[in-house]
């Protein structure tokens, strides 16, 4: 028997002593390619075998709408986005290559991005590189970003996800210069500190 593991408390060694417990992965294997074809954790195994049991018991009444919207709202919450802001996609890599291509790039507009980034979080800049002519900055890491953050710069991927701000009354930031200004004021997104 299992139990989900809860962060009530603090993160510390004994909770991630548990960790391995929530999933089902062999014991006697270490994994560490959990950005291409990671593990999946029992919850998540439960939750799809009971929606597919579901959709094959009944195909007509299996689209979870009531879930959905409460799932997307829970998350726009914590992301400080409206629910209309949020959507499902198939993949990590999925949704950033939907993210990247959503983008109204100008030529010249710049992306950074780390040497060791997994090949899913740069291909799709690589195409726009080519399609609209913006500018992949490569970044060797640990190095300081405040000089490397210019008024071109539209997306900073160094942690495998856009940065999104919101100025007050006026809807999304400009660049990444006002997306890390605004961080500052508002931690509530998950930002890296770029000072």
């Amino acid at each position: 028997m299992w139990h989900v593991l809860t962060t009530t408390g603090p993160v510390n060694e004994q909770y991630w002593r548990k960790v391995p417990s929530q999933f089902v992965l062999n014991n006697h294997i270490a994994f560490f390619n959990n950005g291409t074809a990671g593990p999946t954790s029992r919850a998540v195994l439960e939750t799809h075998e009971r929606v597919d049991r579901e959709i094959a018991t009944n195909p007509y009444d299996s689209f979870h709408f009531n879930e959905i919207t409460a799932t997307r709202k829970q998350i726009a919450d914590f992301v400080n986005a409206g629910p209309e802001e949020v959507f499902f996609t198939h993949s990590t890599t999925d949704g950033m290559n939907v993210f990247a291509h959503g983008i109204d790039w100008r030529p010249g507009d710049e992306v950074l991005i780390a040497k060791h980034e997994h090949p899913g979080g740069y291909e799709a800049y690589q195409t726009i590189e080519k399609r609209n002519g913006i500018k992949i900055v490569w970044l060797d890491l640990p190095a300081p970003l405040h000089n490397r953050i210019r008024s071109r710069t539209r997306i900073d991927a160094l942690l495998q996800y856009a940065r999104r701000g919101r100025s007050p009354g006026s809807g999304r930031a400009k660049n990444c210069s006002e997306c890390v200004e605004q961080n500052n004021r508002n931690r509530r997104a998950s930002y890296a500190d770029l000072k």
